[in-house]
């Protein structure tokens, strides 16, 4: 193509981008490697990387750009898929009323608004700034589980655990742990509810059940 041609081919979102780009390899002498949409014959645009280097006249001004244009349209087409999942995942999670921690070797990786709230934490940035979420659990909790994980060891998915607030008050929770792939390494995602309202009508239940079982007997 010839410059003109060129330009006219580029989709227009795109066309401030490549052409700074080019300016930038005559005038600066930066590498020109860049991707960005370009039209078909049957007037679709797809999306191409193009690599090229500028051509000098004995003068040192350019003629001419040579170099190579790969359709890379499949690629793009994945990624924005995957860009997509992402985003309906992390939606998922977002809205979740379960609170939700991705953690390795305690160290906050992702944290949605439910568990925020739950530790009574002002933002999950706050929370995700904690060098090691062993500060949201009572210190009996054993972290022998944990490691079990990490290491493909067989440990129980579920356990009740008491955890502690921001505030340090403490509460009674149900955690599900498990191993995930975050980032190309494994991780923890520990999903947990707040049952303390469960617990405290359950020891109600078992005080009234005592209390009667004392009666029986004395009457």
């Amino acid at each position: 193509y010839n410059h003109r041609t060129f330009e006219n081919l580029l989709h227009p979102d795109d066309k401030i981008r490549v052409t700074n780009a080019i300016k930038a390899h005559i005038e600066e002498h930066l590498p020109f490697d860049i991707e960005h949409r370009l039209r078909r014959k049957d007037g679709a645009f797809t999306w191409v990387q193009v690599k090229g280097e500028a051509v000098w006249d004995g003068n040192r001004k350019p003629i001419r750009m040579a170099g190579s244009i790969n359709d890379i349209s499949i690629r793009k087409m994945d990624e924005e898929e995957l860009l997509k999942s992402e985003i309906r995942f992390r939606s998922l999670i977002d809205s979740s009323n379960q609170g939700i921690l991705v953690h390795r070797n305690f160290k906050p990786l992702y944290v949605n608004n439910a568990l925020v709230e739950m530790y009574g934490y002002d933002s999950a940035e706050e929370l995700m700034s904690l060098e090691d979420t062993d500060e949201l659990t009572h210190p009996e909790f054993s972290v022998g589980d944990h490691n079990k994980r990490l290491e493909g060891e067989s440990a129980p998915k579920d356990k009740f655990s008491i955890g502690v607030r921001k505030n340090g008050t403490e509460f009674w929770e149900d955690r599900r742990s498990f191993i995930i792939d975050w980032d190309g390494q494994p991780a923890v995602c520990s999903m947990r509810a707040d049952i303390s309202e469960r617990k405290h009508l359950e020891a109600q239940l078992q005080r009234s059940q005592r209390l009667e079982a004392v009666g029986q007997l004395t009457g």
